[in-house]
C-alpha cells in the first residue's frame, strides 16, 4: 500500500470502528441496531501511525486484537503501551503478537526502545486483564528484561482467566528456565487448558525440575493441549516423559492433544507410537538419529502411522544406518504408512562419491516416485537438498506433483542438485496442470535451474503458481531469457502475491535487466505484492550506474520496492548518491527505491 493511501485508510477505519443500521421492529417504529467491531487484524502497516491510530481509536468493547509483521519503531511501542494504559483493551479475550519487534533489533539486550517490551508486560501486569483467555507471542524477539517481566506477568494472577498460552521462537538465548518453573510450581497457571512452547528452550531448561513433575496434574489440573518443539530433550529425559505421558490421569493431566519434536528416543517407545498407544498424540517431529529408530518401528506395523502430523528431518551423511533411513523411508511411503506426513527434509553431507551417496541417491528417486502412486494432503514442506536430484529424479517427482498428489505443497526446495533444463521442464509442465497451486516458496539454488528459465517464466505468466511469495533462484545460471519470462509474468500479473526475487550470482545482462525494468514500469497496478529484488553482482560489462538508471521508475501507483547490487565501488559511476557502504567490504549495496 503506497504512502499516500495509508493516511485516508486510518481515517476510514477510525470513523467506521462503530456502524449502524435502521431496522425495523415488528411492533412498528425504528430501531437503531450498532453493530461493534469485536475482532481487529493489523498487518504489514507503517508503525508509529497505526499505534498512534491504535490508542485513540480501538473500539472500547473489542475482545480479540493481533499485530503481525511490523516494526515499532519510535513512539509506535511506547503507543502501544499508552493503548492499555488508557484501559481500552480491558475487554480483550484474546491478543495475539506475531512478527512485531520495537527498534534496534533484537541484539539491543539493554537500554533504548528494545526494553519497552519489559514495560509493556509490567502494564499488563498492573492493568490486570481479566477477561483475557488466550495470550500468543510469536517471534517478538524478547530481551532478558522483556522475558523477566512477562515472567512476572504470569506469576502476578493479573490475567485471572487465561487458557491458552502460546510462547514461539521470542526467548532465544535467554536463561528463563529456572523463572518459568517457579511460575508453574507456583500454581499460577492452574487454569491453563493449552500451553505451547517451540523452539527457545535447551536440555538445561530441566535442570531445577524433570518435565512430568513440572507437568504434574497438581501444578496444571486443567491441561488438555501441549505443544512443545524444538525442546532438544536428551535421551534419558524423553524416556522419562513418555513414562509420564503411559500413565492415566488423575497421576498426569487429560491430555486431548500433544504436539512434540524429538532429537531422542527409545526403541520401545517409538514402536508404543507406532501402535497408537499414545492416543493424544497428534503431532510429531524427528531429527537426526530419531529418524532411523521411528522408521524401524513403522516397518513393523501393518496399517498407517497413528498420527495427524509427522515432520521428518533426515540427514544424509557417510556413517553406518544413512542409506538404511532414506530406504526405509522410501518403503513407508510406498507401503502407505506415512500419510500423516505434514513436512520431510532430506539433506545430503555425504561425499557423492561414496558408496552411502550412491545408495541414498537411489532411495530419494524410490521416495520420488512414492509421490507419484499416493497423495499426500498433509505434506506443506518439502525439501531435497543436495540429494543428487537429476533431470531424471526431477521427472519422477513432476509426475506425482502433475497428478496433484502433492497438492497442498506450501514450500519446494530443490538447492544443490544436478538437474537442469529439462528437469525445469518436466516440474513446470506439471504445475502447468496446476500441481503447485499452493506453493509459496520456491528454492532453485546452486542447481542448473536456469536453463529452465524460459519455462519457469511461462508458468508464472499463465498463473500457474498463484500462491508465491518468495524465488530463491541463486547461482543456478538463470540468464536473460529467464528474466525474459519472468519479466512476462510480472507485466501480466501472472504472480500477484511475489514479494521476493533473489537473483544472486547469476549471468544476467543488461538486456535482461532492461527487459525487467520495463517490465516493472508497466505492470499493472494490481501487482502491489512485490517488495524485494537481489541482483547480486552483475554479469557482463553493466555497471552500477546502468543498475540504477535501469531500475528506477516513478510510477505513482507502485508500491515500494527495493532494489539490491553488490559491484565493485570503481563501477559505480554515477550511482554514488544511491549506495551504502557495507563495513570492512570492497564491495558496495545499492538500495533503490520506488517514488510513492
Amino acid at each position: 500500500m503506497g504512502g499516500r493511501t495509508f493516511p485516508l485508510l486510518l481515517r476510514v477505519l477510525a470513523s467506521r470502528f462503530v456502524a449502524s443500521r435502521q431496522t425495523s421492529g415488528r411492533g412498528g417504529g425504528g430501531q437503531r441496531q450498532v453493530q461493534q467491531v469485536s475482532r481487529l487484524t493489523f498487518q504489514c502497516l507503517p508503525p508509529i501511525q497505526s499505534c498512534r491510530l491504535l490508542s485513540s481509536a480501538l473500539p472500547p468493547l473489542i475482545t480479540s486484537f493481533k499485530l503481525k509483521d511490523m516494526s515499532l519503531h519510535g513512539g509506535g511501542i511506547r503507543s502501544f503501551n499508552e493503548l492499555f494504559e488508557s484501559g481500552r483493551g480491558s475487554s480483550l479475550r484474546s491478543l495475539v503478537l506475531e512478527n512485531v519487534n520495537v527498534g534496534g533489533g533484537p541484539e539491543l539486550q539493554t537500554g533504548g526502545e528494545a526494553d519497552q517490551w519489559g514495560k509493556f508486560f509490567k502494564t499488563l501486569e498492573t492493568v490486570k486483564l481479566t477477561l483475557l483467555q488466550s495470550l500468543e507471542i510469536s517471534d517478538v524477539h524478547l530481551t532478558e528484561r522483556g522475558g523477566v517481566a512477562l515472567c512476572r506477568l504470569l506469576s502476578a494472577d493479573s490475567l485471572p482467566s487465561l487458557t491458552s498460552l502460546s510462547i514461539r521462537h521470542s526467548l532465544k538465548g535467554l536463561n528463563l528456565a529456572g523463572q518459568f518453573v517457579s511460575v508453574v510450581r507456583g500454581g499460577h497457571l492452574r487454569s491453563l487448558q493449552s500451553l505451547c512452547f517451540e523452539g527457545d528452550w535447551e536440555s538445561t531448561w530441566l535442570e531445577e525440575e524433570t518435565l512430568p513433575k513440572l507437568l504434574s496434574r497438581s501444578h496444571l489440573p486443567s491441561l488438555k493441549s501441549l505443544c512443545l518443539r524444538d525442546a532438544r530433550l536428551s535421551q534419558e529425559e524423553t524416556s522419562a516423559f513418555f513414562d509420564f505421558l503411559s500413565l492415566e490421569p488423575p497421576e498426569r493431566p487429560p491430555f486431548e492433544e500433544l504436539s512434540i519434536s524429538l532429537f531422542g528416543l527409545s526403541s520401545s517407545h517409538a514402536e508404543k507410537i507406532c501402535q497408537g498407544e499414545f492416543p493424544f498424540l497428534s503431532s510429531l517431529g524427528v531429527k537426526g538419529q530419531v529418524g532411523l529408530c521411528l522408521l524401524e518401528a513403522v516397518s513393523k506395523i501393518v496399517g498407517p502411522l497413528p498420527l495427524m502430523s509427522l515432520e521428518l528431518d533426515v540427514s544424509l551423511d557417510d556413517k553406518e544406518g544413512s542409506s538404511r533411513r532414506v530406504s526405509l523411508l522410501a518403503e513407508a511411503l510406498l507401503a502407505g504408512k506415512l500419510c500423516c506426513l505434514s513436512s520431510l527434509k532430506l539433506f545430503a553431507v555425504c561425499s557423492p562419491v561414496s558408496v552411502e551417496a550412491v545408495e541414498s541417491t537411489r532411495a530419494v528417486t524410490q521416495i520420488c516416485s512414492a509421490f507419484s502412486f499416493l497423495y499426500f494432503p498433509r505434506l506443506l514442506g518439502l525439501s531435497l537438498s543436495s540429494c543428487g536430484l537429476s533431470d531424471g529424479g526431477m521427472t519422477v517427482l513432476a509426475e506425482g506433483i502433475g497428478k496433484g498428489h502433492l497438492a497442498c505443497l506450501q514450500t519446494l526446495n530443490l538447492e544443490r542438485n544436478a538437474f537442469g533444463r529439462e528437469g525445469m521442464k518436466a516440474l513446470m509442465a506439471a504445475a502447468d496442470r496446476r500441481g503447485l497451486l499452493s506453493l509459496e516458496v520456491l528454492v532453485l539454488s546452486h542447481t542448473r535451474a536456469g536453463e529452465g528459465g524460459d519455462f519457469l517464466g511461462s508458468t508464472m505468466a499463465k498463473g500457474r503458481l498463484p500462491k508465491l511469495r518468495h524465488l530463491v533462484l541463486i547461482d543456478c545460471g538463470f540468464g536473460d531469457e529467464g528474466m525474459l519470462g519472468l519479466a512476462e509474468a510480472v507485466y501480466s500479473n501472472g504472480v500477484p502475491s511475489l514479494e521476493e526475487i533473489h537473483f544472486m550470482w547469476n549471468e544476467i545482462g543488461k538486456q535482461g535487466l532492461c527487459w525487467f525494468s520495463e517490465a516493472l514500469k508497466e505492470r499493472p497496478a494490481t501487482q502491489s505484492s512485490l517488495r524485494t529484488l537481489h541482483f547480486g553482482i552483475p554479469a557482463g560489462t553493466w555497471t552500477g550506474e546502468a543498475f540504477v538508471k535501469g531500475m528506477s521508475y516513478t510510477d505513482q501507483s507502485s508500491p515500494e520496492l527495493e532494489a539490491a547490487l553488490a559491484c565493485p565501488t570503481s563501477s559505480l559511476g554515477g550511482a554514488s548518491s544511491h549506495m551504502e557502504k557495507w563495513d570492512n567490504s570492497p564491495v558496495t549495496m545499492l538500495r533503490l527505491q520506488s517514488a510513492t
